[in-house]
């Protein structure tokens, strides 16, 4: 969608880090963003993600320009979905643009979209796979890696999980579910599409089916970086209600 922010309104300088509060005209923004992203479900996050806060500012810090995270710039981020190494992961996010910035596209692809040879399918769709937490996570100790497919449901609707970082073949000598891993990461480049995010866009995408990823840019930091607010769905009410707050450990 576009054009959900009135031209006349003026935003203040980009929020310096994920966790910063909104105020002002970007209150006004993230009520926004949680309005029309509740018809797909319960607004959350996780205790673990950027101090637990509904509505998360994706936008550049210093020092952080060539992680995996929401905070790089310059660095490409690579092809993910959120969470992967949580088995109750969001079932779509949302993301609004507040400001924008010509050279950050954001890419996406869909699982059925994605055309591998059967005998690769079958790979993906076995549980040879783990994945590593989400460095942006702020998590005590030790947290056991996941064990998973990498594809999974219907050959008409597959779902997916995947991070092109912090995913590997469980057995390192696996070498049959590593090429399948390189082969899915070609193929995704191949089906990918590209959407430069303006001032008032928002864009929700199915967490479930859709791995995305955005390319480089210059951070200025300077108060007028790109900034997207985010926030994550959960749109199964059963899920919801066995977590018992909006704001799971």
């Amino acid at each position: 969608m576009r054009g959900l922010l009135p031209e006349d309104v003026t935003f203040p300088r980009t929020a310096a880090a994920p966790w910063a509060p909104a105020t002002g005209t970007a209150q006004g923004a993230a009520l926004l963003l949680t309005s029309v992203t509740v018809m797909l479900g319960e607004p959350f996050n996780y205790a673990s993600l950027y101090d637990g806060r509904l509505v998360q500012n994706m936008v550049p810090v210093r020092g952080m320009e060539f992680t995996q995270t929401s905070q790089s710039s310059v660095g490409m981020l690579d092809w993910h979905c959120e969470d992967s190494f949580r088995d109750d992961r969001c079932d779509y996010a949302g993301l609004l643009c507040l400001r924008g910035d010509g050279s950050a596209a954001s890419r996406y692809a869909q699982a059925k979209d994605v055309r591998l040879a059967p005998e690769t399918v079958a790979v993906l769709r076995e549980p040879r796979f783990h994945v590593r937490p989400d460095p942006a996570h702020v998590l005590p100790g030790q947290t056991p890696l996941r064990r998973l497919p990498i594809l999974s449901g219907s050959k008409s609707a597959p779902e997916i999980a995947y991070d092109m970082h912090h995913l590997a073949p469980i057995d390192d000598a696996d070498a049959e579910a590593a090429g399948a891993l390189r082969d899915l990461a070609e193929c995704l480049n191949k089906v990918a599409i590209s959407h430069v995010m303006e001032r008032g866009d928002l864009l929700i995408f199915d967490n479930k089916r859709v791995v995305h990823a955005r390319t480089p840019f210059d951070a200025r930091f300077d108060g007028t970086d790109r900034w997207l607010m985010r926030t994550m769905i959960c749109g199964s009410a059963l899920t919801f209600r066995r977590w018992g707050q909006r704001i799971p450990v």
